[in-house]
């Protein structure tokens, strides 16, 4: 699963990098960057198709499918392997993917006795991990816009850390994951991950410590 992440630049080096990477319609970053504890319930930057062109706006992290009744818990990840037949999932997936901007993410290696977390990179730089989003009204009459990360089987070099993982896709393939096409395989095995501070099981905590190696 992939349960926190981080964006560790500034916002001006975000904008500069998608735009000069993208043919964007409109890009809104909101939040404040960099960011080091992404955590669900938070908002994530994410790059839509809405039909003619590409845009960048925040979404909630917790996808809430429209049939949800009060109460009910939002899922943060959503399998590949199932996302196609999953009633939840299978309309967002047709036509609502998107693609979630990240620098790395964090991942939890259980022993006997604790559970170790790993920060894991794909690159130095911005990396998208694929999500699907939806829309739900609220009593107030407002739209809010949820979003889950997909995740798939880790491969070999993560695997000994987790079983799953995000699933990744590339630049050159941005327009086909949202408009033609998608992969539900990642298509690179590149990644760096080394053990950090326990600090990241707390969400209130957000620092560049906590990538820091232990």
């Amino acid at each position: 699963m992939c349960g926190r992440f981080t964006l560790g630049f500034t916002n001006k080096e975000i904008e500069d990098h998608l735009t000069s990477k993208l043919e964007l319609s409109s890009i809104k970053i909101e939040s404040i960057y960099p960011r080091y504890n992404i955590s669900p319930g938070q908002k994530v930057l994410s790059i839509i198709h809405d039909g003619q062109s590409l845009r960048v706006g925040e979404l909630e992290w917790g996808f809430i499918p429209s049939f949800a009744n009060k109460g009910f818990k939002p899922f943060i990840n959503a399998r590949a392997e199932t996302i196609t037949q999953k009633p939840s999932f299978k309309d967002s997936f047709q036509r609502r993917r998107c693609l979630i901007v990240t620098d790395g993410y964090y991942e939890w290696q259980r022993s006997e006795n604790q559970k170790q977390p790993y920060y894991i990179q794909k690159r130095s730089g911005l990396s998208y991990m694929a999500g699907i989003f939806t829309s739900v009204v609220l009593q107030d009459g407002r739209k809010k816009y949820t979003a889950a990360i997909i995740t798939t089987n880790a491969n070999d070099a993560l695997s000994s850390v987790h079983d799953r993982m995000p699933l990744f896709i590339e630049e050159e393939y941005i327009s086909m994951w949202l408009n033609d096409s998608p992969t539900l395989n990642n298509t690179s095995d590149s990644f760096t991950m080394y053990p950090v501070s326990t600090l990241v099981n707390s969400s209130k905590v957000d620092n560049n410590e906590l990538i820091q190696p232990i």
